[in-house]
């Protein structure tokens, strides 16, 4: 198994752009085995990459080369009771527009931590519930397809995936936006973006379903939103494995049954973790994708196409057939627009592994 192992580690990035993509198989690699319980990973316009994950007795934000040689690392969390904060999910987005330098990181709890991506050096941060007003008098519930004035954020509120929107044609003002789980209820928040962390001061539920899901109640999903403005993450509808994929319009200041709805051919698809391409297109992190169990036996990414017609037959979910057992988490692309692949990176926890996968690149109509 050790063999094995080190031979998937000395792939390189040179046999997956090789890989006879034209057939649309897909080629997949360890890319990092070193660092502890990497959960948060995103890419940068440079094709870095930055990797979260757990030490000794704090936590850890590396940066990689896309040949894995190690760039910069910081320790996120002064003292054991503030790295703690940061030790259960910490995924990551790096901003869009990379002049403006800026990679974020979400914990668990709600804190928002802000470094300039280049140097990994954290320039603020702020706290959900404890320094934000939380606007949840409007909020999109897709279980019953209606608006809600009733939706509670509890004190104990757990956060998953961060994205950041900073729209292409500057119609409409930047922001984050954040998943959770109030008392078993999954949402996803939008917080106005400041070049400041400590001067943001409000923030907003905008979708939610109040449709509790058993199987994954302790896990808050994905989101991710493109330069277009639209945005997707997952939610619980009805049946025993029962998230669909949701599109809503992240420009829209209140979300209706007019720019919110299921994507086709979804059923059965949680999401841990999202990312999108610079043409638009989504890649998320699941589990069995129809399977009644969900996530609990297996992994795959799946690819939403920026026309978001649903699971195309052309991008069927990518399993991990190295790790057949494990549940992954979050995921990000890098895109280079002379090669004929995407590099999808994913964070595999419990294997301490981050792996990397290449798959053809779906191009814009």
């Amino acid at each position: 198994m050790k063999r094995i192992k080190t031979a998937l580690a000395l792939f390189s990035v040179w046999a997956l752009l090789l890989w006879p993509v034209s057939k649309g198989v897909r080629a997949q690699e360890i890319f990092n085995d070193d660092l502890t319980m990497p959960i948060g990973v995103s890419t940068d316009a440079s094709g870095d990459v930055n990797i979260h994950s757990r030490g000794i007795s704090t936590t850890l934000l590396t940066k990689f080369t896309s040949d894995n040689v190690q760039l910069i690392q910081t320790t996120i969390g002064s003292g054991s009771i503030d790295a703690e904060r940061f030790r259960v999910s910490h995924l990551l987005a790096t901003d869009p527009d990379p002049l403006i330098d800026r990679l974020y990181l979400l914990s668990h709890r709600g804190d928002v931590v802000v470094f300039v991506s280049s140097t990994l050096q954290e320039v603020g941060r702020f706290n959900i519930s404890q320094d934000l007003t939380v606007d949840t008098s409007d909020v999109y519930d897709v279980a019953t397809e209606d608006t809600t004035s009733t939706f509670v954020l509890d004190p104990l509120t757990t956060y998953g995936d961060i994205a950041a929107f900073r729209p292409s044609d500057g119609s409409s003002s930047p922001a984050w936006f954040v998943t959770g789980l109030s008392n078993g209820l999954a949402f996803v928040m939008r917080i106005p973006m400041q070049a400041i962390p400590e001067s943001v001061t409000q923030a907003e539920v905008i979708l939610a379903s109040t449709e509790p899901s058993p199987i994954t109640l302790e896990q808050a999903r994905g989101v991710a939103v493109n330069a277009n403005g639209d945005g997707l993450t997952t939610l619980p509808l009805i049946g025993a494995c029962p998230d669909k994929v949701i599109h809503f319009r992240a420009t829209e200041p209140f979300l209706d049954d007019t720019n919110v709805f299921e994507v086709g051919g979804t059923a059965g698809v949680p999401s841990w973790g999202m990312d999108t391409d610079v043409n638009g297109n989504f890649y998320l992190t699941t589990g069995g994708v129809g399977n009644t169990d969900c996530f609990l036996n297996s992994g795959h990414v799946v690819i939403i196409p920026h026309n978001l017609a649903g699971i195309d037959p052309t991008t069927p979910p990518i399993p991990l057939p190295s790790f057949p057992t494990a549940q992954p988490m979050d995921v990000a692309v890098s895109f280079n627009s002379s090669s004929p692949v995407v590099l999808i990176y994913v964070t595999i926890p419990i294997f301490n592994t981050v792996a990397r996968l290449a798959t053809p690149v779906i191009q814009l109509p």
